[in-house]
């Protein structure tokens, strides 16, 4: 097997097909957020912009790409410290990261020869960050091994609830899981708006043709939500040209929930093989005695059941509303990793020793988020 290092613009884009399909070939990858398309775009609007540089890893065999890693380079600051970054592109706009191969059988040499190429470069980089890697993954396992010449801090990541729809019907569903007041909170607003004349339907916009209109709705739900209007144009850019991607490959939906011609709740879902992704979600505050985010909820929990999804995952953080719906928690971890190089040991000392002595000193209380610290620094 080859293993190389793309830096170029260029190089990444000659790449594009051999990507999706090498995405498309393995269940545990088959999502749209693991596609060329979604780092592409999160590359030409987010990481280029912010002065970051590829340094996509590859693995081919012959002429076959079996393995990539999606990293870039960047820089940090923590407690006046600067140092070298190597890691994922991520803007909070990706929900889990992990590696990409297409047979587990050969996943090991594939993992080596990915991290021989990241070490092979180590004179470029002083951290290697690794964001919500997935617990379940080989990948995550991967990195709890043994690793020559490193120290890795495991700290926690997120934690996202989950659906699991495949062999429940919508009875058994919502009279075993789910919250009931919520439920019935649902009917009660239901019931005022029919008291009131009003109309409210929920539409779904997932067609090449209706999707950019989606997404008009969705940004005049944002602008009308506790989170603020989108100030920032690269957003827009980016959910525009992805998703107008995605709809051609039937893998993006966006429920929006109207109150005769305003829209009051909206959210961003993709996915394929009937497992979803619920990426963002935004109610207009002015209606939030009424819980139009619920009511949303509800309704794409019912079309969930209607389209037969076998998944629906709520990704990000575990807020009350998501665990009221749930049937399971999947839990994701962050790996920081330092080589034998002194600038990477100092920053390693920093974090692991000195910031938690200096806390302590000031009777401040000390971080409770790291699961493991795993000091090797081993020499032949």
């Amino acid at each position: 097997m080859n293993t190389r290092l793309i830096t170029t613009d260029e190089e990444l884009i000659s790449i594009k097909d051999s990507w999706n399909h090498l995405v498309r070939e393995n269940s545990e990858t088959n999502v749209p957020f693991f596609s060329w398309d979604w780092f592409y775009c999160a590359w030409l609007y987010f990481g280029k912009p912010a002065g970051q540089q590829l340094a996509v890893v590859i693995v081919e065999d012959g002429d076959q790409l079996v393995g990539v890693l999606p990293l870039v380079f960047g820089s940090k600051k923590s407690t006046g410290i600067t140092y070298r970054t190597l890691g994922f592109c991520n803007v909070g706009i990706i929900p889990r990261n992990s590696v990409y191969w297409l047979q587990n059988r050969v996943a090991d040499s594939i993992f080596d020869a990915i991290t021989r190429q990241i070490f092979d470069v180590k004179q470029k980089w002083d951290v290697l960050e690794l964001a919500n890697i997935s617990n379940e993954t080989l990948f995550h396992n991967y990195w709890l091994q043994e690793h020559l010449g490193t120290a890795i801090i495991q700290t926690k990541g997120l934690s996202s609830p989950f659906v699991l729809l495949e062999g429940l019907t919508y009875e058994q569903y919502f009279s075993k899981y789910g919250n009931k007041e919520a439920r019935r909170r649902f009917k009660r607003n239901t019931e005022r708006f029919a008291a009131e004349n009003k109309r409210w339907e929920m539409t779904i916009f997932e067609s090449v043709n209706d999707i950019q209109q989606g997404i008009d709705l969705a940004l005049a739900v944002r602008a009308a939500s506790w989170k603020g209007a989108f100030r920032n144009e690269s957003y827009i850019k980016f959910y525009r040209e992805l998703f107008d991607v995605l709809a051609q490959r039937n893998e993006v939906l966006i429920p929006v929930l109207m109150l005769d011609d305003i829209p009051i709740a909206a959210e961003f879902i993709t996915g394929c093989n009937d497992c979803y992704f619920l990426h963002t979600n935004d109610y207009d505050l002015r209606f939030r005695e009424t819980s139009p985010g619920i009511c949303l909820l509800h309704n794409v929990l019912i079309t969930a059941f209607e389209r037969r999804w076998k998944l629906f995952d709520f990704t990000g953080d575990d807020y009350d509303y998501k665990k009221d719906c749930n049937t399971g928690i999947r839990y994701h971890s962050t790996f920081q990793i330092f080589h034998n190089g002194f600038k990477s040991r100092f920053i390693y000392s920093a974090k692991t020793f000195w910031l938690p002595l200096f806390r302590k000193i000031l009777r401040k209380p000390e971080p409770n988020d790291f699961i493991t610290k795993i000091e090797r620094f081993k020499t032949k």
